[in-house]
């Protein structure tokens, strides 16, 4: 005799795909199984949920002890394999930090996006029962399914502490409150200025980027110098860029042969320059 293997759903329709409060009973899954001595596999349960086999029927039941969105699976093997599948989703109210670890405290330059900061609501949420203050001008939010995000570009420098907050919930008998929070700092760009020595070194101009406001910085100019200053002697336009610590960046460029011209008179005195740049300088006169 041919043994037919097979999974059916024999506990009322849509009990394979349900929606449970966190720590709430589901319904139960009964299945009709048809196996050889081999039992059925079972994967994929959140915790807080079994299943029992009694060599023809497969319970599940429980009730989830976390939130979020299980999909199960229930696998006979032999000469015919099957397969079912079905899914539980525990909601629940709550507020849980899901993106990059302190995004919700960061520092960015204005102008520059914040890295998007995502709560998980253990569910969804009605968008009339979230609200945000603090928030920098340019950064909002938006309610998603089962999440609210914070995103956009800062406009405006400053400290900023915000406050998110969900009133009710999808699984709240009353109408409670949570609240979650965060700093959000927007740092100015600094300025930039390149000071010119014509006198200091013989022969050569001397280039000195002049960060604002003062503090540390890293430098990078068009040559290859790294520091604060660079001596040239070739006509062109010198560039130097700075970052601080938080990432902001600044660039600046002069164009040496102006510089000569300008300054061509050496009223500062001259100590030795004699590059072919004074003889372009003149001829630019």
């Amino acid at each position: 005799m041919l043994f037919r293997s097979f999974i059916a759903l024999i506990s009322p329709p849509a009990t394979d795909t349900q929606t449970v409060c966190l720590n709430s009973p589901i319904d139960t899954v009964i299945l009709s199984i048809g196996t050889n001595s081999i039992p059925p596999v079972v994967t994929g349960l959140p915790p807080g949920v079994t299943y029992s086999f009694d060599g023809y029927r497969l319970r599940i039941s429980g009730a989830p002890s976390a939130l979020g969105t299980f999909n199960y699976s229930v696998s006979i093997s032999g000469c015919a394999p099957k397969t079912f599948y079905g899914q539980i989703t525990s909601q629940g109210q709550s507020l849980a930090l899901t993106s990059n670890t302190n995004s919700n405290n960061q520092s960015v330059c204005i102008g520059s996006p914040i890295v998007n900061i995502i709560y998980n609501t253990g569910g969804n949420v009605n968008p009339n029962a979230v609200s945000i203050t603090g928030l920098p001008p340019g950064v909002t939010y938006t309610v998603g399914s089962g999440a609210i995000t914070i995103n956009g570009t800062p406009t405006q420098t400053g400290v900023y502490n915000y406050v998110l907050t969900v009133t009710g919930g999808i699984c709240s008998s009353t109408n409670t409150t949570v609240t979650a929070s965060g700093t959000i700092t927007i740092i100015n760009i600094p300025t930039i200025t390149i000071m010119t020595d014509y006198c200091t070194v013989p022969g050569k101009v001397k280039l000195q980027a002049v960060p604002s406001p003062a503090g540390n910085y890293t430098f990078y100019w068009n040559n290859g110098a790294t520091t604060d200053t660079t001596t040239v002697d070739l006509v062109g336009s010198y560039t130097v860029t700075i970052s601080n610590s938080n990432g902001c960046r600044a660039s600046a460029s002069i164009s040496v042969s102006q510089e000569l011209v300008v300054n061509g008179n050496f009223s500062q005195g001259n100590t030795g320059f004699t590059s072919p740049l004074l003889e372009i300088g003149r001829a630019h006169v």
